[in-house]
């Protein structure tokens, strides 16, 4: 009888030890306590709960575990770092100096591909937007040119042309000079080239 009492005791301090430990998440212990219980006390229904519901927790946690990608270990946090820094580079001073930033890393961290990869890339980044940046410098030299030569000839896109360039044209070609100089009337000198043309061509089939 005394043993049976006993035996009561520490199943009942496992199980209050069992629920203690599934409250505070320590599903290890929670579990270890409620097989103790059970060993006891076979029909314990509530050492069979507590021991169910800690085992499913631990499973959960090993799932998720596995589940997680490992981490390269060569991606470091300054790495990282430099990484963001290069996707955020819009100007060219700033890709000469994460450039810059890159290779000191490579330096220190020779043995390190994926610095060597971000380097690389780089370096093609900054050739690429430089020579872009040229390609649009270039065309906008020859367009403020093209303006400035309308400009001086009394063309271009925000000025017509004057009468001047109608009074010619009506001499060089009547009517059609007018219509042509109309039709090129932003054009500068363009219209009056035309009808000079149509006047020459005019005179040396009446003449030929």
């Amino acid at each position: 009888m005394v043993n049976l009492n006993m035996t009561n005791e520490i199943a009942s301090a496992l199980l209050t030890q069992a629920k203690n430990h599934l409250a505070d998440g320590d599903f290890e212990s929670a579990a270890k306590a409620a097989r103790g219980v059970i060993a006891l006390d076979e029909d314990n229904s509530t050492a069979m709960d507590i021991l169910t519901a800690s085992e499913a927790a631990i499973g959960a946690g090993e799932q998720n575990d596995e589940a997680e990608p490992p981490r390269d270990p060569e991606l470091t946090p300054e790495l990282e770092s430099l990484m963001n820094e290069v996707a955020n580079t819009t100007t060219a001073q700033g890709y000469f100096t994460i450039e810059a930033s890159v290779q000191s890393f490579v330096i220190n961290n020779s043995d390190n591909s994926l610095a060597v990869k971000l380097l690389t890339q780089v370096s093609s980044a900054r050739e690429q937007y430089v020579k872009s940046k040229q390609s649009q410098s270039l065309w906008g030299d020859r367009r403020s040119s093209r303006a400035s030569y309308y400009e001086g000839t009394g063309g271009g896109a925000d000025k017509e042309a004057g009468c001047l360039n109608y009074g010619i044209s009506f001499l060089l070609a009547s009517f059609l000079g007018l219509l042509i100089q109309y039709i090129f009337r932003t054009e500068g000198w363009l219209g009056v080239g035309i009808n000079a043309v149509i006047f020459v061509i005019s005179i040396w089939w009446f003449f030929g």
